[in-house]
C-alpha cells in the first residue's frame, strides 16, 4: 500500500497540521511531517474531516428518485415504490447501487447501511 502525506490542513479547527496515511490508516498527525516515496496533498486552506456515515439509505431506489414526489409516503410507496421494486431485474438493481455508491463517495460518505428490496437484494451485496 502506499503512503499519502496531506500537509497543512485543518483537522477539527486545530492548527495547520501534516496527516500521515499509511496502509489505510493515520499513521502520524504534526507539524512538518513527511513520508519518502509518499504521494503529497498540498491541503492549504483545507479541512480534514473524517468520512461520512449515511445511516439509512436504499440504493435500489436510486433510479426512482423524483417519481411521484408529491404523494403522501403511503401511498407512493403502494403506487410508486413497491411496484418498482418489484419490477427491478438484475441488471436494472445493480445500475441503482453503482449509481448510489458513486454519488455516496463523491460526497464523502466512508460506510452505508442500505435497506434493500425483496428481489435481487445479493446483486447490491
Amino acid at each position: 500500500m502506499s503512503s499519502v502525506v496531506i500537509k497543512g490542513a485543518r483537522i477539527l479547527g486545530a492548527e495547520p497540521q501534516d496527516v500521515v496515511i499509511s496502509d489505510d490508516a493515520i499513521a502520524q498527525i504534526g507539524a512538518g511531517l513527511s513520508k519518502a516515496g509518499a504521494t503529497v496533498i498540498d491541503a492549504d486552506g483545507c479541512a480534514v474531516i473524517p468520512g461520512f456515515v449515511q445511516t439509512h439509505i436504499h440504493l435500489c431506489q436510486t433510479i426512482f428518485r423524483g417519481a411521484a414526489d408529491d404523494l403522501a409516503l403511503i401511498d407512493w410507496l403502494k403506487q410508486r415504490v413497491w411496484p418498482m421494486e418489484a419490477a427491478h431485474t438484475a441488471a436494472s438493481i445493480t445500475a441503482s447501487a453503482r449509481l448510489g455508491i458513486a454519488e455516496l463517495n463523491k460526497g464523502g460518505t466512508t460506510c452505508a447501511l442500505t435497506m434493500e428490496t425483496v428481489n435481487h437484494t445479493r446483486y447490491v451485496a
